[in-house]
């Protein structure tokens, strides 16, 4: 499963020095993407993360620049959003989008929740009750169809259908925690 890695600098960098660093000590499929002199992403899988986590400080170092890193299942306004406010809170650090949006709700920001709600609106009902069940149920989805009294194929088909919908794999642990996150709050609206 890829992921976006989304980067800003606080000072405009060079693409093929960041590359150069990240190729070298990342041996997976990568793809950089500069959309402005210090603002980018990159295109990985989910293990990227944890090479980030080492290389955080080594590019900090080697750049002379500080740059922060968010994790996210999507290029969409929300990520642009919570990259600048990632850039403020979570200077030099690699942050995932679920780990932020609860940070930001536990100092009583909720300037994320709006957008972050979009992303359900057109998702039909059974296919969020599914999604919601699921993730309450630990990722196992033996229990949350037993537990939806549906048969494993319908549920498979909603969660693949749900995935459809919004880009958003809630199989991986990360992206499970944002949405629930985001479906607790959608619940309070």
């Amino acid at each position: 499963m890829e992921k976006y890695y989304h980067f800003q600098a606080d000072s405009p960098l060079s693409e093929v020095q960041l590359a150069t660093l990240l190729c070298e000590n990342y041996h997976g499929d990568l793809t950089i993407k500069m959309v402005s002199s210090n603002r980018g992403y990159c295109l990985a899988g989910a293990d990227f993360a944890d090479t980030l986590e080492v290389l955080l400080p080594l590019i900090v170092s080697d750049l002379g620049i500080s740059i922060t890193f968010l994790v996210s299942h999507a290029n969409d306004h929300l990520s642009a959003l919570a990259l600048a406010k990632a850039a403020l809170t979570h200077k030099e650090q690699c942050t995932h989008l679920g780990d932020l949006l609860l940070d930001s709700l536990l100092v009583g920001d909720r300037s994320l929740f709006p957008e972050a709600v979009k992303e359900f609106d057109d998702v039909p009902h059974e296919v969020l009750v599914t999604a919601t069940v699921y993730a309450a149920c630990g990722l196992n989805a033996t229990m949350a169809s037993r537990k939806l009294y549906i048969h494993r194929n319908t549920f498979n088909y909603r969660l693949a259908k749900f995935t459809a919908i919004t880009n958003l794999d809630i199989r991986d642990f990360h992206n499970a925690q944002y949405f629930t996150i985001v479906s607790k709050l959608f619940s309070q609206k």
